[in-house]
């Protein structure tokens, strides 16, 4: 027979248990939002490698391609604005869409612009981590770019910069064949940290944010 004094659990007890399941519940949406950031992260990473390779592989044929017939392509110092055609000369990764005619770009399954320029062995990525007409400024993106995307394409990137309304707002960094280790900033050597202090600029809200890359 059970003693009056075993009779049930009492209030503190019960409150223990409660505050004990909501710090495990906590716990556990944090550890899942962590999860899915990580996720997401991982995904766009492998899209924009994807992406970037494609775009290297065939910068001739989309260079001859669209100077014969796309004339009004042409940006400047012989480059031609590809990133309009490019859902119909490559196999772009899934979510991403690109807009129909010159002047137009890329977006990413994220919604980011990426404008993309070929000249016959040259390439020029923007790839817009702010646009002039949203105040969000995806300073993720701009991380998973500079500390972890371009870095798979070091040997073939000539110059990387940070670019505000076609103004550069940043050093630029140099990859392994244009620099000389004295006068110019070697991509390799830039810590996390600094890479990370580069996405930490401020722009003003009307301003655009592109990081900016000419590969060969």
């Amino acid at each position: 027979m059970m003693k009056l004094d075993e009779f049930g659990r009492s209030m503190i007890e019960m409150l223990g248990v409660l505050a004990l399941v909501g710090v495990l519940s906590v716990g556990g949406v944090a550890g899942f939002s962590k999860a899915m950031s990580n996720y997401k992260d991982n995904k766009l990473l492998s899209e924009y490698i994807e992406f970037v390779s494609e775009v290297m592989n065939y910068k001739e044929y989309l260079f001859s391609e669209h100077k014969k017939n796309s004339p009004s392509t042409y940006a400047s110092n012989g480059l031609y604005k590809v990133s309009g055609f490019l859902d119909k000369a490559l196999i772009l990764p899934q979510g991403w869409e690109g807009e129909e005619g010159a002047g137009t770009g890329i977006n990413d399954s994220s919604g980011d612009l990426i404008y993309v320029y070929v000249r016959k062995s040259t390439v020029q990525f923007d790839f817009f981590v702010k646009k002039s007409e949203s105040s969000v400024y995806n300073i993720n993106v701009c991380k998973l770019l500079l500390v972890k995307i371009l870095r798979e394409f070091s040997g073939q990137i000539e110059w990387l910069a940070l670019y505000s309304n076609s103004q550069k707002v940043s050093d630029y960094l140099y990859g392994d064949q244009y620099c000389d280790g004295d006068n110019q900033k070697c991509y390799k050597d830039i810590s996390f940290g600094d890479l990370t202090s580069m996405c930490s600029i401020v722009v003003d809200d009307n301003a655009n944010l592109a990081v900016t890359v000419k590969m060969f």
